[in-house]
């Protein structure tokens, strides 16, 4: 509460001297007037310079904190690509949107109705995802041929023996949608 009534105060006293020279250069010479800013400029600055210099630090860590919040604590990593695991009554999800990232070439609309209910609306989320059993599917027909990709099988590997069973066991690690 001292800290808003100095706040107050300083910024009280320091309108104050730029109205009153404001009033003064006015008095010389009306064009003379605006260099009373230049007068007071240097009072401004002098009482608000530690709010001043502690401005720009807050805004880039509340812009930070705005953009990396939602992905707080609830994500997993693979080759750089960040992936997002919610959990609807014990059900994982997978976003599909993380999934687009990640597999190349990206998910077909012939893809997604051949998983059918695995790919659903989550509302909590408010976006598409793959369920668990989905995403197995998708990465089953996509590495059984021969044209499947290392990347595809590492990430098939990585899914089945470290992010879903880490999920499983510490369902805090992923969105909660219930």
């Amino acid at each position: 509460m001292s800290a808003l009534i100095s706040f107050m105060a300083r910024l009280l006293f320091c309108a104050v001297v730029t109205w009153m020279t404001w009033r003064y250069f006015a008095a010389l010479h009306p064009r003379a007037a605006p260099m009373s800013l230049l007068v007071s400029a240097w009072l401004w600055a002098h009482l608000f310079s530690p709010e001043l210099i502690g401005l720009i630090p807050a805004i880039r860590r509340r812009a930070e904190r705005d953009v990396l919040e939602p992905w707080n604590g609830c994500y997993y990593s693979f080759d750089g690509h960040h992936l997002r695991f919610y959990l609807d009554q014990e059900q994982i999800w997978i976003p599909e949107q993380d999934l687009q990232a990640l597999l190349v070439p990206e998910l077909s609309q012939q893809e997604l109705r051949m998983i059918g209910a695995s790919y659903s609306y989550l509302p909590h989320g408010k976006i598409w995802a793959v369920s668990e059993a989905g995403v197995m599917i998708l990465l089953k027909n996509r590495t059984a041929h021969r044209r499947a990709t290392h990347q595809m099988v590492r990430f098939r590997r990585w899914l089945e023996s470290e992010a879903l069973p880490n999920v499983r066991r510490l369902p805090r690690s992923a969105t909660s949608v219930a």
